[in-house]
């Protein structure tokens, strides 16, 4: 797991509420702090679809969610705080862990996480894995971070 303080917040902001940038990445959940609290969670309602509408996977991606969010907090005043769980959807993880010498990750690895937790004074990102299970062995955890960082610096956030 890596963390790192984003000093390009207005920046890093714009890429994640107004460009495509995440927009392929899934949305775990939002939370916005403003005059009240407005929490997103990014899993699919099952009851709202008809059976042929249902949507795949088990989230909503972040292209959806983001102009839900931008419409919140666009205005005069900064929200008092947001936090922002995006997850690599399974095509993405298939392909990071699919490559020669990491095939063995894939069955282990559940989700790779990107956390961005805002507030007016600081940005932070952070990167977490979820697992099948325990597993001692770091690798899938440094190949999913240079993966991100990777991604990160290709879209000249850091």
């Amino acid at each position: 797991m890596f963390s790192m303080e984003i000093t390009d917040i207005p920046g890093f902001m714009n890429q994640l509420l107004c460009k495509d940038t995440f927009d392929r990445f899934l949305t775990i959940e939002a939370v916005i702090r403003m005059g009240v609290t407005y929490q997103i969670d990014g899993s699919w309602n099952k009851d709202f679809f008809d059976t042929g509408d249902m949507p795949q996977g088990s989230y909503c991606p972040w292209m959806e969610v983001r102009p839900r969010v931008y419409h919140i907090v666009r205005g005069h005043k900064l929200p008092s705080s947001m936090k922002v769980i995006l997850t690599l959807p399974e095509p993405s993880l298939d392909q990071l862990f699919g490559l020669p010498g990491q095939g063995e990750f894939r069955d282990t690895v559940s989700g790779v996480h990107l956390n961005i937790l805002y507030n007016p004074k600081s940005l932070r990102i952070s990167s977490g894995m979820a697992g099948h299970s325990f597993n001692l062995d770091r690798r899938p955890e440094q190949i999913a971070d240079d993966a991100l960082r990777g991604f990160l610096k290709k879209k000249g956030i850091c």
